[in-house]
């Protein structure tokens, strides 16, 4: 008998339609025996969670179990990495977490390797820490995934605490097959979260912001997904992402230091927010200087010969689960675009020849 517990729902609880999102699925790494899975430590006790989470322990789904209403979670039969099977867990709210321990050989070496993982759930946000303590080594690996029902994407820290060390293959593996299961995996971000990356890297406080053009296919696929990117491509990525994204309610300090010292980042991106099916089509928002114009709930793009170009999307104003943008209207300069929030309307003055943006209040809802 299956579970009811959606344990892949509930910690993004602002992805409407979730179930879909399971187009293609990263393959799983082959780094633990099927053995290996489901040893418990004697002394793996709520006393020893390296992060600030107590209340109930709980042990998780069983290995190989199915999760209602999501046909992808089937975990694979034979020798395989089933420690997502392992670290299943329930959500609650923000004031009673919830935890899972566990130890599991990740890189066979004879020892066993304790895993922890804390869940937090609120009304609009989730936490969701991670922290893996090789059983031969002194060195602890910590990770966050932050979620919000107002932003398009959480950024997952990969810190490395000891760069001469491999077990850290060992533990990306871990953060991707278990923070990331259910999303499909891109080698390479999209034009679209290239924006919002880019968006977010530029931030500098001023109500002037700049995105990148870049032309290419439009999308076919707006399910979720995940992908890697480094500190190197975006610099000031972290510093110019909205603070509720990189600052944990729990464990503030420790989780700021993860963001603070990783070198790599794992995106996800709710891509699925910009429409109602995975498969959609964004409508006609009319033309600008011969060239058509779309739009998603979320986004305006422009197109031409059949490329395209993300102009703006709209993230952290509103919960995505509620459509923004209006009615766009070309400018001598480039574009007005009205958005609808549920306190207040707005408007996006868009400069096409310098790709700038602002966004300007225009009354109370």
């Amino acid at each position: 008998m299956r579970s009811r517990v959606n344990v892949f729902r509930k910690p993004a609880s602002h992805i409407e339609g979730f179930p879909f999102a399971h187009a293609e699925e990263a393959p799983l790494s082959r780094v633990v025996s099927k053995h290996d899975v489901g040893t418990r430590a004697p002394q793996a006790t709520l006393r020893d969670v390296p992060w600030n989470c107590t209340g109930v322990p709980f042990d998780g789904l069983r290995t190989g179990s199915g999760v209602s209403g999501s046909p992808s979670h089937h975990f694979p039969k034979g020798i395989g990495y089933r420690v997502p099977a392992l670290l299943a867990f329930a959500v609650c709210a923000l004031g009673n977490p919830r935890q899972h321990v566990s130890v599991v050989d990740m890189d066979r070496d004879g020892s066993g390797d304790t895993v922890w993982m804390c869940v937090l759930s609120g009304k609009d946000n989730s936490e969701t820490h991670l922290s893996v303590r090789p059983g031969r080594r002194g060195t602890e690996y910590r990770t966050v995934r932050i979620a919000s029902a107002r932003n398009f994407l959480s950024v997952i820290p990969l810190a490395n605490p000891a760069p001469k060390d491999s077990f850290y293959g060992r533990f990306r593996a871990m953060v991707t097959d278990s923070l990331c299961r259910g999303f499909r995996y891109e080698k390479e971000p999209d034009n679209s979260l290239l924006w919002l990356l880019d968006s977010y890297s530029a931030a500098t406080g001023d109500s002037v912001r700049h995105y990148t053009r870049r032309w290419g296919p439009l999308p076919t696929d707006f399910s979720p997904y995940y992908t890697l990117v480094s500190r190197e491509q975006f610099p000031s990525l972290i510093a110019g992402l909205p603070p509720h994204l990189v600052h944990a309610e729990r464990d503030s300090g420790r989780a700021a230091a993860v963001f603070a010292t990783a070198e790599e980042f794992c995106v996800v991106y709710y891509m699925h927010n910009h429409c109602l099916s995975p498969d959609c089509v964004p409508e006609p928002a009319g033309t600008t200087r011969n060239v058509s114009l779309l739009k998603t709930r979320h986004a305006v793009i422009m197109e031409r010969e059949g490329s395209c170009q993300w102009l703006f999307i709209a993230d952290n104003l509103d919960r995505l689960r509620r459509p923004t943008v209006g009615r766009v209207v070309s400018t001598g300069r480039g574009l007005s675009i009205e958005l609808q929030t549920v306190y207040e309307r707005a408007r996006v003055m868009l400069d096409t020849s310098n790709q700038s943006y602002r966004v300007v209040t225009t009354g109370t809802q």
